[in-house]
């Protein structure tokens, strides 16, 4: 296993999930956050509209 990928496995053993704020009519994320507060500041500074969702790390969203 490469460096790199050593590293990348133990951030996500620490990070279990993201959260993903999607603006409203845009195609791309507008954010993705570790931290909701964080997420949600950023949403209220900005006066965005969109949706905010928390994500698995290193699994399928579908199951």
């Amino acid at each position: 296993m490469s460096k790199e990928s050593q590293f990348d496995n133990s951030i996500t053993d620490i990070i279990k999930s993201v959260w993903v704020f999607n603006v409203t009519n845009k195609g791309l994320p507008g954010g993705i956050f570790e931290n909701l507060n964080l997420a949600e500041k950023l949403i209220a500074k900005n006066k965005l509209t969109g949706t905010l969702t928390k994500y698995p790390v290193n699994q399928g969203t579908l199951d």
